[in-house]
């Protein structure tokens, strides 16, 4: 490690004990008079705040303090009391003076901080270890996936959701239409697809769902993952029936939204949806087939505050909740994402308050690290990462899906996104999508997309004699 990034895993080290205990270092940036910029803020509140600034050691310069290598000088606003930063100035000189005697000639400041103007360089990454991996699938996860939508209509006009909204709603009953579906079944597995995702507004409220099932396991489709709202299985006699027709390898992924029915049914727009829901995971755990389900939920306005109540109401079943953002269906100004969709940091709140944190993979990293650093709270230590953390609208667009519509030629659905400008000098770049809905850059900006230098990382992730890779 270079001594300069060493001297700044110390300054975050110090940072929660001792005389800094009750404040943090939000940030470390370069100075356009040379050296580096440390911000130190309140713990409790972050407004409160002051910055000093290091350089190398210049006795031709006024300084208010100096080391053996280094000038430390004060950058305070205006009203700041004296008796709230000098003390803790003090102590930081002091702990300064003393790493400088015991480092001897190891004592630099970091190159890429103290170099204004430099080309961004790209970032030396966080190896992420097998055991931060979130235990919650990911469909980026399943390699080569075959995706068949049939025409059915849900029933239902969730309110974060504008796909139904702009869609004629309807079922395909014919024959041709069905037909259809089997070949398009049929190519894919002489393409060598072996998986299956059915999804659609409800696949399973398809009239010839079941035949359709039937026909994909004959043909040696090996696992299948289906996205319903649930409700088909509130009839035990069909719920059998659908379970003679899957293979060995099956996930349902059934949406929760609320964890009452009135919650529930409000966001879906359907009453007795909740009903439904209940009763056909009731016909699961009664069949003992619970261990292939996994709930969804949705971490949208209306949703988001019910989050920790929606924990509990899953937890009880045993089986884990994938929680999902909100997505721009459509480019008009009137896709119910605009309504319904939170900040990161909004999100991330609501996320915090469930035992143990929910969802967090969701949540861009960078915000998480922040969180974590002016709170305490473990946002990014504990909240595990995706192996890959492409935005979910983005999916269709994954190489490895091919849906039945798509053709000869590449997907056409493109969901229209923003590249951070910080990807290339951000130490968190490797777990994080890299981008935003370009959606989201309209209605939140992107202020909250600042980049995190390996050094910020060092106090969290770099402890004791485990090795997290950093290097």
């Amino acid at each position: 490690m270079a001594p300069g990034d060493r001297l700044l895993g110390e300054f975050k080290s110090w940072m929660g004990s001792g005389p800094f205990a009750s404040w943090v270092m939000p940030s470390v940036v370069p100075s356009h008079e040379g050296g580096i910029l440390l911000q130190l803020a309140q713990k409790e509140d972050a407004r409160i705040s002051f910055h000093l600034h290091l350089r190398e050691r210049d006795d031709g310069r006024p300084a208010w303090k100096r080391t053996q290598s280094l000038d430390v000088i004060h950058q305070t606003p205006p009203g700041l009391s004296k008796e709230l930063y000098m003390p803790l100035s003090e102590a930081f000189v002091a702990a300064l003076t003393d790493l400088e005697f015991e480092w001897e000639g190891e004592f630099t400041l970091p190159r890429e901080v103290s170099a204004p103007g430099a080309p961004v360089r790209p970032a030396r990454r966080l190896d992420l270890p097998e055991e931060w991996v979130t235990e919650v699938p990911s469909p980026f996860d399943w390699g080569k996936v075959f995706v068949l939508t049939p025409i059915s209509d849900c029933g239902q006009s969730c309110s974060f959701c504008s796909v139904r909204a702009g869609a004629a709603s309807g079922t395909g009953e014919s024959d041709s239409v069905f037909k259809g579906y089997i070949d398009a079944l049929q190519n894919a597995r002489e393409e060598g697809y072996t998986r299956l995702r059915v999804s659609g507004f409800d696949p399973l409220e398809y009239p010839r769902a079941l035949p359709l099932l039937q026909a994909a396991k004959d043909m040696g489709y090996e696992e299948v993952f289906l996205y319903s709202p649930g409700r088909a299985l509130a009839g035990l006699e069909w719920t059998q029936a659908f379970l003679n027709v899957l293979p060995d390898q099956w996930t349902l992924f059934l949406p929760v939204y609320g964890a009452i029915a009135a919650d529930h049914d409000q966001v879906v727009g359907r009453p007795g949806a909740f009903d439904e829901l209940s009763q056909g995971i009731r016909h699961l755990e009664d069949l003992n087939q619970m261990g292939h389900v996994v709930f969804m939920t949705v971490a949208s306005r209306e949703v988001a505050p019910g989050l920790p109540a929606i924990q509990e109401l899953v937890g009880q079943t045993g089986r884990p909740i994938q929680v999902f953002q909100p997505w721009p269906a459509s480019r008009s100004e009137e896709d119910a994402f605009y309504e319904q969709a939170l900040s990161h940091e909004e999100v991330l709140t609501f996320l915090m308050a469930c035992r143990p944190p929910l969802g967090l993979p969701e949540v861009l990293p960078c915000i998480r690290f922040r969180h974590e650093q002016m709170t305490g709270e473990k946002a990014l230590t504990e909240g595990g990462f995706r192996r890959n953390p492409a935005l979910m609208a983005t999916l269709y667009e994954f190489d490895l899906y091919r849906k039945a519509t798509d053709g000869e030629g590449p997907n056409q659905h493109v969901t229209p996104v923003v590249d951070c400008p910080h990807s290339r000098s951000c130490a968190l770049a490797h777990v994080c999508p890299g981008e935003v809905y370009r959606a989201y850059a309209e209605k939140f900006g992107l202020v909250g997309l600042q980049p995190v230098g390996l050094w910020d990382l060092v106090p969290l992730f770099h402890q004791g004699e485990v090795d997290y890779g950093f290097w």
